[in-house]
């Protein structure tokens, strides 16, 4: 691999998926919405913003798949917000964006008979998966029937670790540590199954550079209850305090087998992991002071 896109470069596993390739030598055509002022996006484009192999690409210009380079590998999707919890009448614009977003970039990649698109998509049960549904995917499989495209759809669980968003469990913990405050746990904060953000940008791009094309893989841990811990170790013992019977600890697909299943090679333990995340937390915290 050569040359890529990563479409929500600025995103979480868009972001790792970036320091990773540029780590290996990867020419990288990031492409997003540009970065407001003192936010956590503005800060992953300070810090690899300067690397001669990485370029910009504003989402919002309407000629931006124009301006890919003809002899890029792969395009990473990288959209979906993953474990997102969004509702109501932004979730759907959000959604419908999403969808035409990712018909551009398999239009994208069908100009090219090299290239290949790779959908980051999840494995959170929301109400349209619980019914076999997703509708990301479905995309997907509608489009690339009449195009000449080869495509990867891979489903992660909760990711956790640096630069984790803020809205989500492990990182409003944190947050509520640092800040001495409350932490309060919410109804679809429980994740069947978790991975390190390292471990899975590592996978992932395992997975791309495989000589036959795997139409569809689940990430795993192939261990269970690591969510519960990685809370533990949080909030150490506040978590005993908790309202646990406020989330819904739904176990029926929690690491089922699956031809599709690959078990993620763990390089980083679940405690160094969570220590890490909010020893960036600090630094963070302490950055926007």
């Amino acid at each position: 691999m050569k040359k890529a896109v990563v479409i929500g470069a600025l995103g979480f596993v868009g972001y790792g998926l970036c320091c990773r390739l540029l780590d290996e030598g990867v020419l990288i055509e990031a492409m997003d919405l540009p970065p407001c002022d003192n936010s956590l996006e503005e800060e992953k484009i300070l810090q690899i913003g300067r690397n001669a192999n990485f370029r910009f690409i504003d989402m919002n210009i309407e000629d931006r798949y124009e301006q890919l380079s003809s002899d890029t590998d792969v395009i990473f999707f990288s959209l979906l917000d993953l474990n997102d919890n969004v509702e109501g009448s932004d979730a759907l614009q959000r959604k419908v964006a999403t969808e035409a977003e990712l018909v551009k970039a398999i239009q994208a990649c069908g100009q090219s008979e090299k290239s290949k698109i790779v959908i980051i998509s999840s494995t959170e049960l929301n109400e349209e998966r619980k019914q076999g549904k997703s509708p990301i995917e479905q995309v997907v499989k509608d489009y690339v029937q009449s195009l000449p495209v080869h495509y990867s759809i891979i489903r992660l669980p909760m990711i956790y670790g640096p630069w984790q968003p803020n809205d989500r469990c492990f990182q409003r913990a944190i947050n509520a540590e640092i800040n001495n405050e409350e932490f309060v746990i919410c109804s679809g904060d429980y994740s069947n199954d978790i991975l390190y953000i390292d471990d899975a940008v590592n996978e992932i791009i395992k997975i791309v550079k495989e000589p036959e094309v795997i139409r569809t893989a689940t990430l795993s841990s192939g261990m269970s209850n690591l969510w519960i811990e990685g809370l533990k170790l949080i909030l150490k013992g506040k978590f005993e305090d908790l309202e646990t019977e406020r989330v819904e600890f739904d176990k029926r697909n929690e690491n089922t087998s699956s031809k599709n299943n690959v078990r993620v090679a763990k390089t980083t333990s679940l405690s160094d992991g969570i220590t890490n995340q909010y020893e960036y937390a600090k630094w963070l915290s302490n950055y926007n002071k």
